[in-house]
């Protein structure tokens, strides 16, 4: 598989690097708080399903105010 540029190359390793470094702190927050992996892995899960809806509004609410009062909000 060719990439286009090596700025995608970079995200996809950055991204797989991240995600084999939260498994290692799933298992070290498991032991911390002394509750189950399983436990960890659903607080993950609603995390996601939390963020999924979020991310699909965005580009919405991006369009529809623009990108300064948005990023303005916060603030």
């Amino acid at each position: 598989m060719v990439w286009p540029d090596s700025k995608q190359q970079y995200v996809l390793e950055e991204s797989i690097q991240k995600a084999s470094c939260s498994n290692i702190s799933s298992s070290s927050a498991a032991a911390d708080f002394d509750i189950s992996l399983d436990k960890v892995n659903w607080l993950g899960n609603i995390v996601a399903l939390v963020y999924i809806p979020g991310a699909l509004v965005v580009p919405l609410i991006v369009s529809r105010y623009g990108i300064r009062r948005v990023v303005g909000l916060p603030s």
